[in-house]
């Protein structure tokens, strides 16, 4: 293992902060109206305070924006709440996973809950989508939103590159968003796509079904509007009625296998080994290397 980190070639990976900031869920005017009653009834406070609590009730959720860091993905809908209904099973009986085998096994059962539940349908009703300030419709069967940085979900599922094409947005620059290009996980692009229900993602991870590409963009916005399972990295939660902005934080290194001995593996190690010997030598400086192992990663990646 040693003996291949050693040899691993630095790749560059972009990386995106999400920012949540909750919001208030819509009311009802009827419970809006009966809301207000109830607090201008209060016998304590003076008016204006009264005024200034029913404003801030309407107004805001009242919590500071949370920001976290997304690497490969984000998904929102069924991949998250079977990942979050995994997790709570395995953190309440966890005698139960012993095995890697034994675990995808629960995973499936723990998916099929959900065939008769439906709890993430009409996903598209539940929140909304904007690409690059475009927005974007989910199709009417859609269960499941991903927003992906890499190019494989589901342990290996490459949902943009086997994706079916997306759909014309007919929107000014819609037409941008839709001109797909190779995904790359350092071109500062996002690449979503929409699943259906727990058979179609079983039939995603066997290689019977494909995903729908949506679109490629560079920064996405989504406002939910009712609590909604997500999860990021593989870390699930659920979320309440909140607005997430994806925007670039930047770009960072990570090691990648040489699955070949060719001429620009040989390269990539040779200019690690420059580079740092140049750090040791001072003659460049840390974060210079980082630069440059950056920008000779990006330009080598192709060849490796």
């Amino acid at each position: 293992l040693l003996g291949e980190v050693m040899d691993a070639a630095p790749s560059p990976l972009d990386r995106w902060n999400v920012t949540f900031t909750p919001v208030a869920p819509p009311r009802s005017p009827a419970t809006a109206s009966a809301h207000l009653k109830r607090v201008f009834a209060r016998r304590s406070g003076s008016r204006s305070g009264k005024l200034a609590a029913a404003w801030g009730h309407y107004g805001s959720a009242g919590a500071r924006p949370e920001v976290r860091v997304l690497n490969n993905y984000i998904g929102i809908g069924i991949d998250a709440k079977v990942a979050l209904e995994f997790h709570h099973y395995r953190d309440r009986y966890p005698s139960w996973f012993q095995s890697q085998f034994g675990n995808k096994m629960w995973y499936t059962g723990v998916g099929g809950l959900d065939l008769m539940r439906r709890s993430c349908a009409q996903l598209y009703k539940r929140l909304t989508v904007l690409c690059d300030g475009v927005e974007v419709q989910l199709p009417p069967d859609a269960e499941g939103l991903l927003v992906m940085n890499i190019g494989c979900h589901m342990g290996g599922v490459f949902m943009w590159e086997t994706g079916l094409p997306a759909h014309p947005i007919h929107a000014p620059g819609g037409d941008r968003l839709t001109h797909c290009r190779k995904q790359c996980m350092h071109d500062e692009v996002l690449e979503v796509v929409a699943i259906g229900g727990v058979l179609h993602m079983g039939r995603l991870a066997v290689g019977l079904s494909r995903a729908q590409r949506l679109c490629q963009c560079s920064s996405v916005t989504i406002v939910t509007k009712e609590s909604l399972p997500m999860q990021i990295d593989g870390e699930p939660w659920t979320q309440g009625p909140s607005e997430l902005v994806i925007g670039l934080k930047g770009r960072g290194l990570m090691l990648r296998r040489l699955t070949t001995n060719g001429p620009a593996a040989r390269a990539a190690a040779l200019v690690q080994d420059v580079l740092e010997a140049s750090v040791k030598e001072g003659t460049i400086t840390e974060s210079q290397r980082h630069t440059l192992s950056a920008s000779i990663a990006a330009k080598l990646e192709p060849l490796l």
